[in-house]
């Protein structure tokens, strides 16, 4: 399984890539966590991400750790003793973004899907916290 869908209360589908190559552990604990429903917030004025409070319910070491994150990557925090503030949460930039502390981050939506990525994450940030389905997708 080489993705997963991120479906929106309005119909809108996003699809994202995993990072195999680069966190296999995080991709594997993602999946194996499919499917499950969030609500996203919006956590910051200039910040150009959207965050779960809690994500699945995954154990994972740190792997493929940024505190930088790209247009259209989504990332976890993992589990580690010094830090709780980004345990399990979930995150996805739709721009550049600076995460309170570093994530796992293991996957990225498809270029074709990016604009609409952003649209979501302007969407959460006008309106408030919304709903997001995340699924099994492609291989």
């Amino acid at each position: 399984m080489t993705g997963f869908l991120i479906k929106t209360s309005y119909n809108d589908i996003l699809r994202f890539k995993f990072y195999l190559d680069k966190a296999p552990l995080t991709c594997a604990a993602f999946l194996k966590a499919l499917p499950f429903s969030r609500s996203l917030i919006h956590p910051g004025f200039l910040r150009k991400e959207i965050w779960t409070g809690k994500g699945p319910d995954v154990n994972i070491l740190p792997e493929n750790v940024f505190v930088l994150m790209e247009p259209g990557e989504i990332a976890i925090g993992a589990i580690t003793p010094h830090d709780t503030r980004t345990s399990k949460q979930l995150g996805i930039c739709y721009g550049q973004a600076k995460p309170i502390e570093s994530c796992n981050v293991f996957g990225k939506v498809l270029e074709e899907d990016l604009h609409l990525l952003k649209v979501l994450g302007q969407t959460i940030w006008r309106y408030g916290e919304l709903n997001l389905s995340f699924e099994i997708a492609f291989s």
